[in-house]
């Protein structure tokens, strides 16, 4: 029951967060959208710092000695990904009808209107056929593994385009925090089908993005943006369960 710990911890964090910001936007913010000092704000920078720092000491707690996909993460089928496959499909075509709604937004380098959407709505697609074939074998290839990565990494270059200029930072801020913070869990899960895994990080990573992204889903941004966060919430739920299920406590010899 141990390895439940880690999933649930920041599932709760999440949720405590995701409330918090609620209260942030209805409470800190005047009525031109300016951020004003409030409670809201405080407690959910102390529960974002407090998060970070408990997670990183539970991932000290824990060590395994498999750098590999199949000896971290394990081989069997887990049809519990397949929700978190169809959020990214789902995501991807609700980004394609965004873009045809959305103005272009103003940028020195207008290309990226054109070029950005093709490469984030590719991801999103793949992303969430790579969960579902995950789903399905359990293995996984290299590309697979890296797809959500790469997904990510798009994403958070559409959250920088689209407010680079919104002085307002603390309005996209979450959003930005959830996109890095899956740009590494996703990049250091995908370690392991390369044979070069770190347990200790991946997990980290992991719950630190689970615990964003539930905070950012509480921003009244795009649906495909809703969608993203939740398909990534329950995606790296599964896989950080399955990653503590495997590790043993770090003070035991084996």
């Amino acid at each position: 029951m141990r390895n439940y710990l880690y999933p649930c911890l920041g599932l709760l964090l999440g949720g405590a967060g995701c409330a918090l910001r609620r209260w942030q936007l209805a409470t800190c913010f005047d009525e031109n959208g300016l951020p004003v000092a409030g409670t809201a704000t405080g407690l959910l920078i102390a529960l974002a710092v407090g998060g970070a720092v408990c997670f990183l000491l539970l991932s000290q707690t824990r060590r395994t000695a498999a750098r590999d996909w199949a000896g971290a993460l394990g081989t069997g089928p887990r049809p519990e990904l397949l929700p978190g496959g169809a959020l990214y499909l789902a995501a991807g075509a609700a980004y394609v009808l965004w873009t045809r709604q959305a103005d272009p937004a103003s940028s020195v380098f207008q290309a990226i209107n054109v070029v950005l959407p093709v490469l984030l709505g590719a991801a999103l697609f793949l992303s969430g056929v790579s969960v579902c074939l995950l789903a399905r074998r359990g293995a996984v290839e290299p590309l697979a593994a890296m797809a959500p990565g790469f997904c990510s990494c798009f994403w958070l270059i559409q959250i920088y385009h689209n407010n680079a200029n919104n002085p307002v930072v603390q309005v996209f801020v979450w959003q930005l925090l959830a996109a890095v913070a899956s740009v590494a869990a996703w990049y250091y899960l995908a370690g392991f089908s390369l044979g070069i895994g770190k347990g200790k990080t991946a997990l980290f990573w992991s719950l630190t993005a689970v615990m964003l992204s539930l905070v950012a889903l509480a921003d009244e941004g795009a649906l495909f943006t809703r969608l993203l966060l939740l398909a990534q919430v329950f995606c790296l739920t599964v896989q950080l369960t399955r990653l503590a299920g495997g590790m043993e406590p770090a003070g035991r010899k084996t």
